[in-house]
């Protein structure tokens, strides 16, 4: 099954979700695995259910923000640590972005900007040839 921009997932991607688990685990721990697993899995039935919409965007920007804040909380200290938070906040913007990737794309054609019909035509281009 391929996604709408036509990046869809093969073999390459299948092998490199374990390995990518695999990596996390015991370069960091269960802990990595453990909170990335919980906000993906959240942003997906959120986005699943609820489609994409200015209020879904806004929901998943504090759900994610605020776990991610949250652990910073419980894990802080005075030194400088490498815990599950420092893959996290990756994660957080990538899953905001998501959200308020899918909301932009629920608005109709005509109300897009200049720019955004050029980004457009160039992701379109991409695809194609790549």
């Amino acid at each position: 099954m391929s996604s709408p921009a036509g990046l869809g997932g093969g073999p390459g991607v299948a092998n490199a979700v374990p390995l990518a688990l695999l990596l996390s685990r015991f370069s960091i721990g269960l802990h990595a695995v453990f909170h990335s697993s919980v906000c993906i899995a959240a942003t997906y039935l959120v986005l699943r259910t609820l489609g994409g919409s200015r209020a879904t965007a806004v929901g998943l920007f504090v759900f994610n923000l605020g776990y991610l804040f949250a652990g910073y909380l419980m894990d802080a200290s005075s030194g400088y640590d490498i815990t599950w938070t420092m893959p996290q906040c990756v994660l957080c913007l990538r899953l905001i972005g998501l959200g308020f990737d899918l909301w932009d794309g629920t608005k109709p054609k005509e109300s897009w900007s200049k720019d955004q019909v050029k980004e457009q035509r160039r992701l379109e281009a991409f695809t194609k040839w790549h």
